[in-house]
């Protein structure tokens, strides 16, 4: 019996408060599932991080899945796209593999600490 509490559980009513609302409230209702993040652990410092982004409401938006591969459309290929510009706008990340498939988005995301002109953590500035 599904209560509406497991993980990725979205109920309708709050779906649609979060829509009403105003952005500042936003992060107050938002959150109906379980955090993976470790407590207390800074996530903007050197590493390499597991990220998945999906699309809002899970919709297919950036492909189809043929013979078991994503083909992607226009929004995928621009995912796939703003992916490898992550690495050229931002000294301190290299890329790692990724998979986008037709609503979500897995990769890995390698934050070195070391930019050209110093570390993105000093207070140095982007290229």
């Amino acid at each position: 019996m599904d209560d509406g509490r497991s993980v990725g559980a979205v109920r309708p009513s709050t779906e649609l408060r979060i829509r009403d609302e105003p952005p500042s409230q936003w992060k107050l209702m938002r959150h109906n599932r379980r955090s993976i993040r470790l407590h207390g652990y800074d996530y903007s410092q050197a590493g390499v991080y597991f990220v998945t982004i999906c699309a809002r409401n899970r919709e297919c938006l950036f492909g189809d899945a043929v013979d078991g591969k994503t083909v992607l459309n226009d929004f995928g290929q621009e995912v796939a796209d703003s992916w490898e510009w992550l690495a050229t706008r931002h000294g301190y990340v290299e890329l790692d593999e990724r998979v986008i498939m037709p609503n979500h988005v897995h990769g890995v995301i390698v934050i070195t600490g070391v930019t050209k002109g110093g570390s993105p953590f000093d207070g140095a500035q982007d290229p």
